[in-house]
């Protein structure tokens, strides 16, 4: 079982300070898992196979949060004669969102970013630039005559209760070299190839702000707030995902 949390002072949570606005966190969750490995040596001893081991290994969970997961790894390590010996693995894997993650207060931040409307020059990000001013400030805004010379805007971060686990397939390949003749020396050569899906970490203000106006199939825009007066970005939501 785990739970944690983080409490600020009611002026930081209220926004009432010269700091960031940061709201509490407080979440949890419930584990249960279980895991099966095996190890099999069927040959030993040979002139070909000083040693060949084939290793199996299970494991299912079951998380409150998000459900479960069944992650399994088969490897094998063959040794040869004269100390050469080669090893391998494939096995999938996952990682669950934190508490962090999941429940961590919404709060203020700035980072180092400007609206792409401003001076823009390339095509699309005009016309989407273009068509958001038309749209949010009915007109009155024109691309033409926006500026914007802020290199800081208001991003709200914090926390998703709704996330999934991340995933991962992992290949692992190498050579190890046990020279006879000097005792002690172990060199070894590894090969990893990881992929991950659905990784969890917020996107950042630069790339919603990327998506939304730097492509023709645009993303993200629902996470921008502008006001409809000026046409000024107001707000960017990047919690996790």
């Amino acid at each position: 079982q785990e739970e944690g949390g983080d409490q600020p002072d009611p002026n930081t949570a209220s926004g009432n300070t010269t700091g960031n606005k940061e709201e509490p966190t407080l979440g949890g969750y419930d584990v249960t898992e279980g895991f099966a490995e095996l190890s099999i040596v069927p040959i030993t001893g040979r002139d070909w196979a000083r040693w060949l081991e084939v290793t199996l290994a299970g494991r299912a969970v079951d998380y409150s949060s998000f459900g479960n997961k069944f992650t399994w790894k088969t490897g094998g390590l063959w040794r040869f004669m004269g100390g050469v010996a080669v090893r391998g693995t494939y096995s999938t894997a996952f990682r669950a969102p934190s508490i962090g993650e999941l429940y961590e207060g919404v709060g203020d931040a700035f980072p180092n970013t400007s609206d792409p409307c401003d001076g823009a020059t390339d095509p699309i990000i005009r016309a989407n630039c273009e068509a958001d001013l038309a749209e949010v400030t009915n007109g009155e805004v024109t691309l033409a005559e926006f500026s914007d010379g802020r290199t800081q805007i208001l991003t709200r971060t914090g926390g998703n209760p709704n996330l999934t686990a991340e995933t991962a397939k992992v290949w692992t390949a190498g050579m190890v070299y046990e020279p006879e003749f000097i005792e002690g020396l172990n060199m070894s050569v590894d090969y990893f190839n990881i992929t991950i899906d659905d990784a969890l970490q917020p996107a950042g203000a630069r790339v919603i702000l990327g998506n939304c106006y730097s492509l023709v199939a645009r993303g993200d825009c629902d996470k921008i707030t502008r006001d409809p007066a000026t046409g000024l970005i107001t707000r960017i939501i990047d919690v996790e995902t």
